[in-house]
């Protein structure tokens, strides 16, 4: 789902399988709670969303097997230690960026 003008996550599906997705270029700013039912998540790609703050990447806390997180091109990524913050709050992350 790249690049097609989405804002929101509101109504997406447990997707207890899904192991990657690809959330690239659209307009999403929050709701990532939205994930949760995709527990097995390994691979998250948001680069070029709307992501301005640290909190609104706590929902993705409930995602234990989420490894790889890309959030370039994203506001977030210019908040002070944003790094450092990211991988505090998702200690199994391997790959930021």
């Amino acid at each position: 789902m790249i690049n097609i003008g989405l804002t929101s996550l509101k109504g997406f599906p447990n997707l207890p399988n899904l192991k990657r997705l690809e959330l690239s270029d659209n307009r999403i700013s929050n709701g990532l709670n939205q994930l949760k039912g995709s527990v097995n998540l390994q691979y998250l790609n948001l680069c070029g969303n709307k992501i301005k703050d640290i909190e609104t990447l706590e929902p993705l806390k409930e995602l234990k097997k989420l490894e790889i997180l890309d959030l370039f091109n994203c506001e977030v990524t210019e908040q002070p230690e944003y790094r450092k913050k990211v991988f505090d709050m998702l200690p199994e992350l391997k790959f930021l960026d």
